[in-house]
C-alpha cells in the first residue's frame, strides 16, 4: 500500500522534519531538537504500517459496508 501512496503523492512523511532530513532544506535545529527522535520513530511506525498492507488483504466491507449491496446491483464488467 505504501508503494501506491508514494507513487501517487510522493514520499510519505509525518512532518517536514522527517521529509527533509539529510537534504539542503533540513531544519537547522535538527541536531539538537528534542522532538526529532520522536518524529523519526513515528515515521518508522507509519512506514512499517503502510508497508504491511496490500490491496488484497483489505476488508472492504469494514471500510465500505455498502460495497456488497452496490456490487449486487451493479455487476462489474470484464473487458
Amino acid at each position: 500500500f505504501l508503494t501506491i501512496i508514494e507513487a501517487m503523492q510522493g514520499k510519505v512523511a509525518v512532518n517536514d522534519c522527517v521529509r527533509k532530513a539529510g537534504s539542503a532544506e533540513a531544519c537547522s535545529r535538527m541536531g539538537g531538537c528534542a522532538m526529532h527522535s520522536f518524529w523519526n520513530a513515528e515515521q518508522e511506525r507509519v512506514t512499517k504500517s503502510l508497508s504491511s498492507v496490500n490491496l488484497a488483504s483489505l476488508d472492504y466491507e469494514t471500510y465500505y459496508p455498502e460495497a456488497r449491496k452496490k456490487a449486487k446491483k451493479q455487476p462489474v464488467r470484464v473487458l
